[in-house]
């Protein structure tokens, strides 16, 4: 039995575990049919969530797990951690079959992108579409572009969505709403 301490801001609780080996066991060792065995062996394949904080553990013992996360539908799990010595932040990916680190890199802040202002594409739009009265605008980011929907009524009452690149204000799509 192996006992671990989890701290909480008013609480401070003790578990106690049972040691067990997170070794893969190969499908020899199970007994039974076919199935089973292949069932044992994808189950000893895929680690879980704790077993591969303890590997990170191992490789950088002073270091602070602010998050973890799965990636790649499950295959990768994605560590961020502050290193205890200069509150730098990094970044680490392990692979969940093999627990092994593909990835350790420090966090970078993604690039801030300035889209254009709001008052500033609708004043190009109204007088090319008619815009009598704008009911919405989403700003969404589809392939590698931001792309600003703007949802309007013109001055025939049909609704209508345009949608502008959000940097350029170039229009790529335009159509009538269906009702």
């Amino acid at each position: 039995m192996k006992s671990f301490l989890l701290r909480s801001s008013a609480i401070c609780i003790t578990l106690s575990l049972p040691i067990v080996s997170y070794l893969p066991t190969t499908a020899s060792s199970t007994t039974g049919n076919p199935q089973s065995q292949s069932q044992a062996k994808k189950a000893s394949a895929d680690h879980d969530m704790a077993v591969l904080l303890t590997v990170v553990r191992k490789n950088h013992p002073s270091i602070t797990v602010i998050s973890s996360s799965w990636e790649k539908k499950g295959e990768t799990l994605r560590v961020l951690y502050a290193l205890s010595k200069n509150n730098q932040l990094h970044v680490m990916t392990v692979n969940r079959h093999s627990a092994k680190i593909t990835q350790n890199k420090p966090y970078k802040l993604p690039d801030k992108v300035d889209a254009m202002n709001v008052e500033k594409l609708l004043t190009q739009l109204k007088p090319r579409f008619n815009i009598k009265r704008v009911n919405k605008t989403l700003l969404e980011q589809k392939e590698n572009r931001l792309i600003r929907t703007v949802f309007f009524t013109d001055n025939l009452k049909r609704q209508r969505i345009v949608r502008v690149d959000a940097l350029t204000g170039e229009t790529l799509e335009q159509f009538v709403r269906k009702p």
